[in-house]
């Protein structure tokens, strides 16, 4: 016969299924997209894709977000991905 203290985290564990307590995925994209605009806007509407990860990781949003949230801009027409042949290097830049 299990334990209470097993009884009680497998009660956790049945109703995870509805997210009860857990940050749902898309808000937390959402809020990547912000932040990353809103990062380009604050650097004069170009940034350096080097830059855009130094600080995605100093910010503690994960490469699969940064880049599903520039993917998601592109496709909206909000940024362009274009290479920078001075710096040799990609550069997103605002869309006018």
């Amino acid at each position: 016969m299990p334990s209470k203290r097993r009884r009680s985290e497998e009660a956790g564990d049945l109703l995870s299924f509805l997210g009860v307590g857990e940050e749902k995925p898309v808000a937390r994209e959402e809020a990547g997209e912000r932040a990353v605009l809103s990062y380009i806007r604050g650097r004069g509407g170009r940034v350096r894709r080097s830059e855009l990860y130094a600080w995605a990781k100093r910010r503690g949003i994960t490469p699969a977000v940064l880049y599903k949230s520039l993917m998601k801009l592109m496709e909206e027409g909000v940024l362009r991905r274009e290479f920078d042949e001075s710096s040799e290097e990609v550069v997103y830049t605002l869309s006018s």
